[in-house]
């Protein structure tokens, strides 16, 4: 008995889930997209020559940046109330960084940029 009841909180545990994140999918393909969304945000990430999405799906963009001596991969990714930017950078001079932030939806992009920039710096200073 108790088996057929934790199944039944699981599964609507789970159906609740999938709905909430398909509502967010909706949601983001009507606004057009998180590029669309945070147009200065992925500006900033893409103003470089060395800069490109090399992925990119409803909730997800991942754009890598290439220099002689650097590789840096940022993951931006649309949670339900919250914007996740994650990074790895990698560079023949100093050991691999990495770090994510979490902005809640309305943040100043700007803000968001800088944000993540200056901690890729501060980290490459130590």
């Amino acid at each position: 008995m108790w088996y057929v009841i934790i199944f039944l909180i699981v599964g609507y545990i789970i159906y609740k889930f999938s709905s909430d994140r398909n509502k967010l999918i909706t949601k983001i393909q009507k606004k057009g997209g998180l590029r669309q969304i945070y147009p200065e945000l992925f500006e900033a990430f893409l103003n470089d020559e060395g800069s490109r999405i090399v992925s990119e799906s409803n909730d997800k963009v991942v754009i890598v940046w290439n220099s002689q001596h650097t590789t840096a991969n940022f993951t931006f990714i649309q949670l339900f109330d919250r914007f996740r930017i994650s990074y790895s950078v990698k560079t023949t001079m100093y050991p691999e960084i990495h770090n994510h932030f979490e902005f809640p939806n309305n943040s100043d992009q700007e803000f968001m940029a800088i944000t993540v920039m200056s901690d890729i710096e501060q980290k490459r200073q130590y």
